[in-house]
């Protein structure tokens, strides 16, 4: 009879488990969603641009 069982999960494993949960939900999120905050990104530096070249 092994004692797996009844032995806690080390911290090792949480964090396992936590980067696998992570993961799933950035595969869940929608691509259009990462693309927008891009080109979101995008804009803002190019407003940047126009001020300082004012």
């Amino acid at each position: 009879m092994s004692l797996d069982k009844y032995r806690l999960p080390s911290l090792k494993d949480k964090f396992k488990q936590q980067a696998e949960e992570v993961e799933k939900a950035a595969e869940k999120a929608p691509k259009k969603a990462k693309a927008k905050t891009k080109v979101g990104i995008k804009n803002k530096n190019k407003k940047k641009d126009e001020k300082s070249k004012k």
